[in-house]
């Protein structure tokens, strides 16, 4: 691979009209647009308690959970900022599409040879639009927990049939 710099005005080199710049722009997120920092507000699903919103900020690298707010409470503990880096996230997947316009997705990541996820809930667009960021980061860093996890996944795909 080859990566070139032009200037817009410049002459040098084979440049590609502008209409067709275009056009690949607006064919699908560019290769640059999964790693720019993106923060989403969105709410986190527990099982035994109510859903926490909480802010996920996605980069090329990590992925971040910061709480917004927490009603105070002497049974549950608060939930903690936390932080994990991208080649220890397995996977990220739309896992159900709600009534009232909300989606589930999971986010799927590795803690020594343990793989967890947490389970977040938002609007189908939101929901939809940040699996695909993760995934296509995934997609570009092709980690061995990715590549572990997908083997798993199809393994036991296979035993089911």
């Amino acid at each position: 691979m080859e990566f070139c710099l032009v200037r817009e005005n410049s002459l040098r080199g084979d440049l590609i009209a502008n209409e067709e710049m275009e056009e690949l722009e607006l064919s699908g997120p560019s290769f640059l647009a999964g790693y720019q920092y993106r923060s989403y507000r969105v709410s986190m699903v527990h099982k035994f308690k109510s859903n926490i919103e909480v802010q996920l900020g996605i980069s090329g690298d990590k992925v971040e959970i910061d709480p917004v707010s927490q009603p105070s409470s002497k049974i549950w503990r608060p939930q903690k900022a936390v932080s994990y880096e991208v080649d220890s996230i397995a996977a990220c997947d739309l896992i159900d599409g709600k009534h009232a316009g909300k989606s589930v997705f999971r986010l799927t990541y590795v803690t020594g040879n343990d793989f967890k996820h947490h389970d977040f809930e938002s609007d189908a667009a939101t929901a939809s639009e940040v699996a695909t960021k993760i995934s296509h980061i995934l997609e570009l860093r092709s980690s061995h927990v990715r590549q572990g996890y997908l083997f798993n996944r199809t393994r036991r795909g296979s035993r089911k049939m």
